[in-house]
């Protein structure tokens, strides 16, 4: 994996924290809940990988699921602790859970990795037998915007990297942007097999 890319992502969140998360808590995402939680039941764990403004987490949280964030932005860690949600800081690609939860929420973070193999596998690795991750990956767009990264986006190895790493997809669906960019999005149902 390449550490200066993640890096340098990892700066970015955390020199622009107040404004990421001023732009992003009120986007609407009642789309993407509800086709997550087709496949939950109230109580079930989620783990929301790369929470950023927390947005998600307070809702699943608020829905009845026991959630419980991660992110390597120590600002955005700070800040959910105080809204008192359960959060840790650390890396989509160290994640030290194992078998630990029915549901996975990856939003908008796999599009920052170097490496798609090493961060589904972690995914699927938290992951209890049966449960189910949704992934949603930038499908156009600049490698690098704004000092982040963005990895470019190949269908047929995403493909590849979900089979060899053991999911099955349950659902696809292909999004415009929610904050209105000229960007499309891939969201992906994925069942640990």
């Amino acid at each position: 994996m390449n550490k200066d890319v993640a890096n340098q992502t990892k700066e970015y969140y955390n020199t622009h924290a107040e404004a990421y998360a001023a732009a992003t808590l009120g986007v609407d995402m009642q789309a993407a809940y509800a086709l997550f939680e087709r496949y939950l039941q109230k109580g079930d764990r989620i783990l929301d990988v790369g929470f950023g403004s927390g947005r998600d987490l307070l809702y699943f949280t608020r829905a009845g699921y026991r959630a419980v964030g991660i992110d390597n932005c120590a600002a955005f860690v700070a800040s959910a602790r105080a809204a008192g949600l359960e959060v840790y800081e650390a890396d989509l690609h160290d994640i030290q859970f194992a078998q630990s939860f029915n549901g996975v929420w990856a939003n908008a973070v796999l599009v920052h990795s170097p490496d798609l193999f090493l961060a589904l596998g972690n995914l699927w690795k938290v992951l209890k037998v049966g449960g189910v991750a949704y992934v949603s990956l930038k499908v156009n767009g600049a490698n690098v915007a704004d000092e982040r990264y963005f990895a470019p986006f190949d269908e047929g190895y995403l493909t590849e990297c979900i089979r060899r790493v053991g999911f099955s997809i349950e659902e696809k669906l292909e999004t415009a942007d929610q904050m209105g960019r000229d960007v499309r999005w891939l969201s992906l149902i994925l069942r640990k097999c």
